[in-house]
């Protein structure tokens, strides 16, 4: 209630309570309204079907019959061939069939596994650009996926049902991704080759790269080398016995299985992987010419992803970049360079999140900003598209809410590939407004569009009905017709002139730049073997190339095509290592084969409408001990659970005391999506953990319920706004112990208005700075039934960074007030419990640290502002099993007015943490009237929200 922080209520180990309060009217009936008003909301949006066969079930909204059944027929003849490779008997699944999940809310590429479940998006990236190969998108993520849950299931052990997903902690990231991959691609360039090939030639593959988020890619790429290689070098049969060694075990042991299956522990077999990549990667590319790669282009940012030239002859340039690592977001500007100095003309966009688009009389760009919404009681995303004159006088906003990420800009027109479930659209949309038109309708997945020199036609890269990658032209008056028809994957193509062409072809897993003869049909290939990307063409300057350097950024430069395709090679001819260095590559797994499945009919499922399909959630962890203490034995446990698209977590949390139940402590938390609302429903019975009264703290016990709903909305489909309304209804009983004058018992009930604004940027230190956030927000609490009392609240923040991302700002302020009669126990003011910044019995008190009193009134305005510097994003470094991560050194300045009291401290604190858990030393200063000041040394644990 009026509290500063959104979480439940802690549970604290040890108390008195009696159970049978659970039982008192105004909290059941409180309960019993969360438990029985949601499931009747969920029919009023677009209904969700299931369709299922002998291994699995799929889950999709109306109007996506023709993907789903397509994944059902995939899983039917993947699941069975997966279990085969991995070891997996038939019977596990039995009675209990895979459940797959297709939704649309999200316009991304990817799918998850959890437990039992997979989850598949369906989005507007069907072409997906950064992939090869010939799958099309769904296959991959599904296969990939299902490979995910049977092998969860070749972990299963004993205490698998109350493990739940947490049995799979002990297993590294690399296996699962390497198993995953293995067992359902081919070994190719995007998903491997290049991120790998690239570390090991680099000197920075490790074992740790392959065990970090880090570098995801690499971590993916390592793990499918490593999985490879084991195979090759071990045989499958030896995957086989790691994921199923000691079956009859009460919990699967990664570590143990290893060394058991290949005699020696990971890292003491790694250094022998690593030394066959040496040689495989050695004797592949120690034949690469080495020249200079031509006129660098002069990029700013910490990681720029496009360069579109203006004026190269002035440096004049548009970029897209990450201008810091701790931004998650693209900047577009546009930089001229004089002296190797840049000069920022112009930002356009710090929301961008696709490629820019220009014009080729380079007056309009147009760009694609995301869009943020509900849906199917999930938080939607697609695009918003913005077009703009170069001096930015002019912006407008032709559509919003579309799935396109890719397009092409003309003199007077945005052309946007719009992807749906089953088709692609290209959608003109005129710079002067007015009704857009659909110029295509194409059932094969399009991706980026290009400008052809011939008028009236452009390029773009298709992906035909057998799954070749291509570059096709189009016009109104041909349609689609293909440039490029093989087997070889072809990409960027830049228009010379009528008969000359200039693309990206994969050969060799090598992305080389290609000089295609559209009149002969003769490709001429560059002689470098290094990875090349065609991005643009400049008369004066040449081909506008994108490579990789080290680390993984990009860089680009120039190149005239004399000097590009001189000498003229023909044919992909890298050098060919040793086979027994290359086998690893060519592998496939023994025992079945998923990534090309028979063409085989199934008939039609039946399909039947989900009234609720949120009650299905996973197990994350669920533990019961026995324990003893003071109250005797007791039952200690704890279970979550939540439904896989996030749309319910169920968790309960307690000590059941067996020789007297009333001795027990208890908590519950329920949230659950419905009507593209959020409902949430927390309990908890047991002691006062806040709960002194002068210097003497009471063994008070409480029960305290709520139940609320909100609901976020996008202005505009913002994806940095958001404004939250919510109402709920609170009750909170206290009883208090004889002797202390208080009244036996004290019950506060009563509704709860509340609306919050955020604004923020999506920044990857956000557990630690509060860089480029804000939010404001009031509560109002009015209690019914016994006394007249109100409460108020108006909260304010944010932070923002001191001309560097590592040092942050952040500054927090409430004012809080109580009118009516004041019950014992529900104070407005400061609490001495500064070591613990975490949500309270009652949301009225604020912390100072290094105050160890209790100063209450009728109002108070309090403040807290820090000054942090980030001095490691990553350490080494454990405290017990916590990774000492987000390393922060600041100092901060606590102060409250309460009535006519003013208190205040300052001081420093090291700390470490992420989302929204920091854990603080430091030390303060604290000054409050009547006694004296107060030097310490303290400890703290601090709970906050983090706005992303």
């Amino acid at each position: 209630m009026l509290s500063k922080h959104t979480h439940p209520p802690d549970l604290p180990s040890a108390g008195n309570l009696p159970i049978f309060r659970f039982m008192l009217k105004p909290l059941f009936s409180l309960i019993f309204c969360g438990l029985m008003l949601i499931p009747a909301t969920s029919g009023a949006q677009r209904s969700w079907m299931v369709i299922s066969g002998k291994y699995a079930t799929v889950e999709y909204p109306s109007g996506f019959e023709t993907i789903a059944d397509s994944l059902l027929k995939i899983a039917e003849l993947s699941i069975p061939e997966i279990a085969a490779m991995t070891g997996v008997t038939s019977d596990r699944f039995t009675g209990k069939p895979t459940r797959i999940i297709l939704t649309d809310a999200p316009d991304v590429s990817n799918g998850y596994a959890i437990s039992n479940t997979v989850v598949i998006y369906a989005t507007a990236s069907a072409y997906v650009p950064f992939w090869t190969g010939t799958v099309n998108w769904y296959h991959q993520v599904l296969t990939h996926e299902l490979v995910h849950h049977v092998t969860f299931r070749a972990f299963e052990r004993k205490l698998s049902p109350w493990l739940g997903a947490g049995l799979v902690l002990d297993v590294p990231r690399w296996f699962l991704e390497g198993t995953a991959q293995y067992y359902s691609e081919y070994w190719n360039t995007y998903r491997g080759d290049l991120y790998l090939k690239n570390a090991v030639l680099e000197g920075r593959f490790s074992l740790a790269s392959i065990n970090s988020l880090e570098d995801g890619r690499l971590l993916y790429a390592g793990g499918h080398a490593l999985v490879r290689y084991l195979a090759d070098q071990y045989g499958d049969s030896s995957l086989i016995r790691l994921m199923n060694h000691e079956a009859d075990g009460w919990v699967y042991d990664f570590n143990a299985a290893f060394k058991s299956v290949y005699g020696k522990s990971v890292a003491d077999l790694f250094p022998d992987f690593h030394k066959h990549l040496v040689l495989y990667y050695g004797g592949r590319f120690s034949e690469w010419p080495v020249r200079k790669p031509g006129v660098k282009v002069p990029i700013a940012g910490f990681q720029v992803n496009q360069v579109v030239p203006l004026s190269p002859a002035d440096s004049l340039y548009l970029q897209v970049a990450r201008l810091d690592r701790n931004h998650l977001y693209g900047t577009l500007r546009e930089i001229g360079w004089k002296q190797k100095k840049s000069e920022i003309i112009r930002t356009h966009s710090n929301t961008i999140s696709t490629d820019v688009l220009l014009s080729p009389d380079q007056k309009w760009l147009a760009w694609g900003e995301p869009y943020r919404f509900t849906d199917l009681d999930q938080d939607g995303l697609s695009m918003t598209w913005k077009i703009s004159n170069r001096d930015g006088s002019v912006l407008s906003t032709p559509v919003s809410g579309i799935r396109a990420t890719n397009g092409l800009m003309t003199d007077s027109t945005l052309i946007l590939v719009e992807q749906t479930g089953q088709v692609s659209r290209l959608i003109a949309f005129p710079v002067s407004g007015g009704l857009s038109d659909t110029l295509l309708t194409t059932p094969m997945p399009v991706g980026r569009l290009f400008p052809d020199f011939r008028p009236g036609f452009l390029l773009a890269e298709v992906q035909q009905s057998n799954g070749d990658r291509d570059v096709f032209s189009w016009s109104a008056r041909t349609g689609l017709t293909p440039v490029t028809n093989d087997r070889v994957d072809d990409r960027l193509p830049i228009s010379l002139n009528d008969s000359l062409l200039v693309l990206t072809r994969y050969g060799s897993e090598v992305p080389q730049a290609t000089l295609l003869n559209r009149k002969t049909g003769t490709f001429v290939h560059s002689p470098d073997l290094a990875e090349t990307f065609t991005i643009g063409y400049h008369p004066d300057n040449g081909v506008l190339l994108r490579s990789l350097q080290t680390g993984g950024k990009p860089l680009f430069h120039w190149m005239k095509p004399d000097s590009l395709f001189s000498p003229a090679v023909t044919s992909f001819a890298p050098a060919v290592p040793p086979a027994r260095y290359r086998t690893w590559t060519e592998r496939n797994p023994e025992f079945g084969e998923v990534k090309i499945l028979p063409d085989t009919t199934f008939p039609s499922p039946n399909r039947e409408r989900l009234a609720f399909p949120h009650l299905r959630s996973e197990n994350l962890m669920s533990f019961a001990l026995p324990l003893k203490d003071q109250r005797g034995w007791l039952i200690s446990g704890f279970t979550l659970w939540i439904e896989p698209l996030q749309r319910q977590v169920l968790m309960f949390a307690g000590d059941v005391a067996v020789e007297d139940p009333s001795q027990s402590v208890l908590a519950a938390f329920w949230m659950v999506r419905a009507w593209d609302l959020m409902f949430t429903t927390s309990v908890y019975n047991g002691p006062s953990v806040f709960a002194y009264q002068g210097s003497s703290y009471l063994e008070s016990d409480q029960t305290i319920g709520q139940f609320a709903i909100s609901k976020s909305f996008y202005p505009g489909g913002s994806s940095r706004w958001s404004v939250t309304p919510s109402l709920s209804y609170y009750y909170h009983q206290r009883t208090w112990p004889r002797g202390t004058g208080l009244p036996s018992s004290t019950t506060l009930q009563g509704p709860e208005a509340g609306l919050l604004v955020a604004w923020s940027r999506p920044t990857l230190w956000s557990g630690a700075l509060s860089n480029w956030t804000f939010y404001t927000g009031a509560n109002v609490f009015q209690s019914v039934g016994s006394g007249d009392l109100t409460a108020s609240a108006l909260n304010l923040g944010g932070g923002i960074p001191l001309g560097w991302e590592r040092l942050g700002l952040k500054t927090d302020w409430s004012y809080v007030s109580l009118s009516g009669k004041a019950l014992a126990g529900f104070q407005v003011g400061t609490d001495r419990f500064y070591q613990w910044d975490v949500p309270r019995d009652y949301g009225l008190t604020r912390v100072i640290r290094g105050l160890s009193r209790d100063i209450t009134g009728r109002q108070m305005i309090w403040g807290s502002t820090a000054l942090n510097l980030l001095l490691a994003e990553r350490t080494p470094l454990r405290l017990l099993v916590l990774p000492v991560n987000l390393l922060t050194i600041g100092g901060f300045t606590d102060l409250a007015r309460i009535d006519s009291d003013l208190v205040y401290s300052v001081g420093g604190e090291l700390g470490f943490g992420e989302g929204g858990i920091r854990f603080n030393t430091g030390y303060a200063y604290a000054v409050s009237p009547g006694v004296p000041d107060n030097e310490t040394w303290y400890l703290q644990l601090r709970l906050s929200p983090v706005l992303q």
